[in-house]
């Protein structure tokens, strides 16, 4: 997935989950800060990466920050998966 495709996933389900109709918010922009997820919501969202990411995200390992703003969750937990996948590719 590229980095546009997964900000759209993201926001997406954070507007299902908070039942909006539009969401305007940037890569760099904090979500908590900007009411997008509260302590509730952020477990949901981690629930949903997990499902993109394909395992689990054991929170501890990982500093809070990191899921504050779509560059820090796209550059931790995406960005080096696409990475490899295209080495993948390349090695075959």
């Amino acid at each position: 997935m590229t980095k546009q495709e997964v900000y759209s996933l993201i926001i997406e389900h954070i507007k299902k989950t908070n039942k909006l109709d539009e969401l305007q918010i940037n890569g760099n922009d904090n979500l908590l800060e900007h009411g997008c997820v509260d302590s509730l919501t952020m477990v949901d969202m981690i629930v949903f990466l997990e499902e993109q990411v394909g395992y689990e995200i054991v929170i501890e390992q990982y500093d809070i920050r990191k899921f504050y703003t779509l560059d820090s969750i796209y550059e931790t937990f995406f960005q080096d998966n696409l990475e490899i996948s295209k080495l993948n590719m390349v090695n075959k």
